[in-house]
């Protein structure tokens, strides 16, 4: 794309060229100018475009890793105040010794995510 836009600079010179009034010598140098030109804007341009992207990227995962902790919150402190790690306070549960005997199960802190391994038993190979 570069080496077509600096050939449409230049072309308006060809026919001096052709004609003989313009040096072949000087017209690619004038050529290389164009190309070199060219080129630098093309290098700027693409620079301001990643680096708007960039920006957008990372703007993008901050909106969606703090929506995923408002989920993750909400998700643990259920509509009246039941939790989901803790069955006594479910709906509908009941309130025997059974359910009453200890303190309540924590979650256990999020790991860090990993890339699912064969299943278990299955043949490696």
């Amino acid at each position: 794309l570069v080496v077509a836009v600096a050939i449409l600079l230049c072309l308006p010179m060809a026919p001096g060229v052709l004609d003989g009034a313009v040096p072949p010598t000087d017209a690619l140098v004038r050529f290389l100018v164009a190309l070199l030109l060219v080129w630098a804007a093309a290098a700027g341009l693409g620079g301001l475009l990643r680096r708007y992207e960039h920006q957008a990227r990372q703007e993008t995962a901050r909106r969606l890793l703090e929506e995923a902790r408002r989920r993750a919150t909400e998700a643990t402190l259920a509509p009246g105040g039941s939790s989901p790690t803790n069955p006594a306070s479910q709906p509908g549960a009941s309130s025997g010794a059974a359910v009453a005997s200890g303190p309540a199960p924590t979650p256990a802190p999020p790991s860090a995510p990993t890339r699912p391994g064969p299943p278990q038993g299955a043949a490696i190979g």
